[in-house]
This record gives structure tokens, C-alpha cells and sequence, in this order.
């Protein structure tokens, strides 16, 4: 998709593009081997500790794992796009779908330590409660679901950084999906190496080192977040009916022309919609291994329900923030973003800024995405460890003995 300049001449070249991404990359790659050696050095961990960091996460690190866990680059795209079309309310729906699951979390959490003191994810519950057959069936379900968030993550750092580079090079009307040879290149390049990286430390270093990284990928997160916000706040179209486009979409919102027609859209479209977002994200990520590790990666009971709590303090500005660029952005740039391109509307605002302001973009991007494909790299380890051990080693004997469990954990996940 091409995201149309109106002002700016600036843009990220190639080269700038994938040294910020890999400058981050590297920055979390040094941390995370730095910790592994301490790890696999250290005689007191085993492939519990490797799986679960079991009780040695305080406030402060559950609330910024939390946090980093559910701040996906997808917020870049989906969150603009959904203050658009419904308003204040889709944002206020969109908020809440993000918070409840922690919330969940924080709530049945210490319940499910206490009556699975050793558990590692829920898959732990469900196999003693139901068995291997069910088990299976919910971790296919499981892995299902992060296979397409993992992807959609991937596909997001990709988009991101061709939403900012020089559109001569990169797209191409009469080419495939109207991305050039360069562009697919550019891409391929961003998706091998923030998935390789991270598959490379979470490898080596297993929960432990996750959660570390969640603690710089959190802090990243927040702060670049209000620095490029505050950046798109200030973009400025100087185009006509400005004014009654901000009106519309502070109010009920544009509405989605596939649904609603010419019509645009009304209050009870933005509540249908806040209704859907809430259900559907509360469901699927009950379903997030990683969400479910954290629970045992907490010291004690008390900590984690603070940690979710902090969590969810961290989580609402930036849901706030980007919901505001898609407003502005609409505003700015109404004609040219919608109904054709609504999730790209972050980037229209970032268009119209310098170049240093757009490489802050992809480091954001970056640690976004870096931060729930590690997360989704340790949780599908986690997910194995009861299949492993009960499934493929006590019932169905494919595997000699349980001392093959954490090797064939790690085999799975790559």
C-alpha cells in the first residue's frame, strides 16, 4: 500500500532502515547474551527455570513484561484505524480489550499458582484436568493463534518501514501486490533478521532473558512513544474541512463504508464495534502462552496482581496516544487516507516530519515487534513442555524418557 506524500521530500533510506532496525536488534542481542551466558553458566538453573523464571519476577518487571507482551506493532496500524472508523467509543472498546486479559490474569493468576504451584502455562492445568486428547486440541489452538499474531507482527515491521521509505523505490503500481523487486527485498531482509534474533537469544536464554528484554523493550516503548506522538501531534495539512472532519471523527467516527454506506456512522456502530474488540481480543489472548508464563514468573502472589495492575497503568496512554494520531491524521489528511488506507494513518502524520523523527519511528517499531515475537518465541516453548513430557513421553512413549523433554522442546520451537 502507498502511503501518499503531500509535503515532505524527506524520506528513510534503505540503509537507514535496516541500521536502525539491526542497531536495535544488536542492542537487545548484547543484553540477551550477557544474561544467557550468566544462565547456562549457573549450576541452580534447569529447564524449569529456562521455561518459567519461576518466582523471581518483582512489581516493576511484571508490569513492564505486561506492558511490552500486549504492545505490539500492531497498535501502529489497528488502533488509528479503529478511532477512525468508530469514534472515541471504538477507541475506549479497543482500550478495554487490552486491559481486561491482563486484568484476567491478575485475577485467576493466583488461583492457578496456588492449586498448580509447578504449573508453566495453562496447558498444564488442562492436560491433568483433561487429558492428552484435550490438551492437543488446545495447544493446536494455541499455536494457531500465535502463528498469526507472530506473522501479522512480522508483516507490521515490513509495512512500517515501506511506509516511510522513498515510494519510487519501493512500490510499484503494475508490480506484484504493488510492491517492487527492492521493496520485497527490503522487507525480507527485516522479517529474517528480527525473527532470527530473537528465535537466537530466547534460544539461548529461554524466559529469563525474555523477560529482561521485556524490561528495555518496555521502558523503549513508552518513551519513543510519546517522543513520536508528541512529533505527530504537530502535523499540519493546511487542508480544507479540517474542522468538520475533526468533529466527525471525535464523535461517532467515519464508520466503515463496507458496512454502513455513504451514511458514515453512529453511536450504536461504535459500541457494536467496542463490543466485538473486547470479545474477540479477551478470547484470543487468554489463548497467549506468554500472558500465561508471567503468572508463574512472578516471586509471589501479591507481586503479580501489582504487576498486572502496572501493566495495565502502562497500557492505557499508549492506546490513548495512537487512537489521538488517527484522529489527527484524519483530520490532516481525510481525503487521502480514507476509505482506501485507515491503518496506515500514523504514518501520513509521520510523513510530513524529518527524517530523524521517522528513524525514531522504526526503532519503535522494532522494539514493538521484538517484544511480542520473543514473547510468542518462549510461550510456543512453554506450550510444548506438557505435550512433550506427558504426551509424547508417558502416553505415547515416542520419546524414550523425560530427560529428552527439554532438548525436544527446543528442537519444536525452532
Amino acid at each position: 500500500v502507498h502511503v501518499a506524500r503531500t509535503m515532505s521530500a524527506d524520506y528513510v533510506s534503505q540503509g537507514g532502515a535496516y541500521g536502525a532496525v539491526y542497531g536495535t536488534l544488536a542492542v537487545f542481542l548484547c543484553i540477551s547474551l550477557a544474561i544467557g551466558y550468566r544462565f547456562l553458566r549457573s549450576a541452580t538453573q534447569d529447564s524449569d527455570q529456562y521455561l518459567t523464571a519461576r518466582n523471581s519476577q518483582g512489581i516493576v518487571s511484571l508490569s513492564l513484561s505486561f506492558f511490552a507482551t500486549g504492545a505490539g506493532a500492531w497498535v501502529l496500524f489497528t488502533v488509528p484505524e479503529a478511532s477512525i472508523i468508530g469514534g472515541p467509543v471504538a477507541l475506549a472498546g479497543y482500550t478495554l480489550s487490552t486491559l481486561v486479559p491482563i486484568a484476567i490474569f491478575g485475577w485467576i493468576g493466583p488461583i492457578m499458582r496456588k492449586h498448580l504451584p509447578f504449573g508453566c502455562t495453562f496447558s498444564d492445568y488442562v492436560q491433568l484436568r483433561y487429558g492428552s486428547l484435550v490438551n492437543v486440541y488446545c495447544t493446536l489452538v494455541s499455536l494457531l493463534y500465535l502463528c498469526l499474531y507472530l506473522t501479522a507482527e512480522f508483516s507490521a515491521i515490513g509495512d512500517a518501514v515501506l511506509a516511510l521509505c522513498d515510494p519510487a523505490d519501493v512500490y510499484d503500481a503494475a508490480a506484484a501486490g504493488g510492491v517492487t523487486d527492492k521493496g520485497h527485498r527490503l522487507k525480507l531482509g527485516l522479517v529474517l533478521g528480527v525473527s532470527l534474533c530473537t528465535l537466537l537469544y530466547t534460544a539461548i536464554g529461554g524466559l529469563p532473558v525474555s523477560l529482561v528484554t521485556d524490561k528495555v523493550q518496555g521502558v523503549g516503548i513508552f518513551l519513543f512513544t510519546f517522543l513520536v506522538c508528541i512529533a505527530a501531534f504537530t502535523a499540519d495539512s493546511g487542508a480544507d474541512g479540517r474542522s468538520d472532519r475533526w468533529e466527525e471523527v471525535t464523535t461517532t467516527g467515519t464508520g466503515d463504508p463496507a458496512a454502513t454506506g455513504a451514511g458514515g456512522s453512529t453511536y450504536g456502530n461504535s459500541f457494536k464495534m467496542a463490543f466485538i474488540l473486547i470479545s474477540a481480543l479477551t478470547c484470543a489472548n487468554m489463548m497467549h502462552s506468554g500472558f500465561q508464563q508471567r503468572v508463574w514468573a512472578a516471586e509471589d502472589q501479591a507481586k503479580l496482581r501489582k504487576g498486572a495492575i502496572g501493566g495495565i497503568l502502562l497500557t492505557i496512554p499508549l492506546m490513548v496516544l495512537y487512537g489521538v494520531v488517527g484522529m489527527v491524521s484524519y483530520r490532516e489528511y481525510g481525503p487521502f487516507l480514507f476509505p482506501q488506507f485507515p491503518s496506515f494513518a500514523g504514518f501520513y502524520a509521520l510523513n510530513e516530519l524529518n527524517v530523524g523523527w521517522q528513524v525514531c519511528a522504526v526503532i519503535l517499531t522494532t522494539m514493538m515487534v521484538a517484544s511480542s515475537a520473543d514473547t510468542i518465541q518462549t510461550g510456543v516453548a512453554a506450550i510444548f513442555k506438557p505435550f512433550t513430557t506427558y504426551v509424547l513421553v508417558r502416553d505415547w512413549k515416542v520419546l524414550p524418557s523425560e530427560a529428552e523433554a527439554p532438548r525436544t522442546i527446543v528442537a519444536l520451537n525452532f
